[in-house]
């Protein structure tokens, strides 16, 4: 019987509080477009601002959407780039003042696998054997 060990990323490095990940976030966010008399492509346009109002209200800075992409259906996505309005400095105003257990999922996260990292950022991936 032959044993298989498979290969896994782990997330190595610390920050460097630099602050560059939170002034350059990119979320990807798939979406479904019920069209309602309007063709498809209204539809998602409509589904899109509503996304970037939803940031904007939220105090996110110079909000943009990417073109749509489309899946299946009607769903489809794009990618939102905007800075976080939590940063003061190159610091996390929540970070510094509830504690990390209180910074939004994706900030807790960051950086997975597959998401663009600033340049310079102090984590890594590695391959390492399960």
């Amino acid at each position: 019987m032959k044993i298989h060990k498979h290969k896994t990323l782990q997330r190595i490095g610390s920050c460097k509080m630099c602050g560059q990940c939170c002034k350059n976030l990119a979320l990807e966010i798939e979406t479904s477009a019920e069209p309602n008399g309007h063709s498809k492509a209204a539809a998602a346009k409509i589904e899109k601002q509503k996304e970037i109002n939803k940031y904007i209200k939220k105090g996110y800075k110079d909000v943009e959407a990417s073109r749509v992409t489309w899946l299946k259906g009607n769903d489809f996505k794009f990618t939102l780039t905007l800075t976080c309005p939590h940063l003061k400095g190159n610091k996390c105003v929540i970070h510094s003042n509830k504690g990390y257990g209180n910074k939004p999922d994706f900030c807790r996260k960051f950086p997975e696998y597959g998401v663009d990292r600033p340049k310079n950022c102090g984590y890594r991936f590695k391959r390492v054997l399960c």
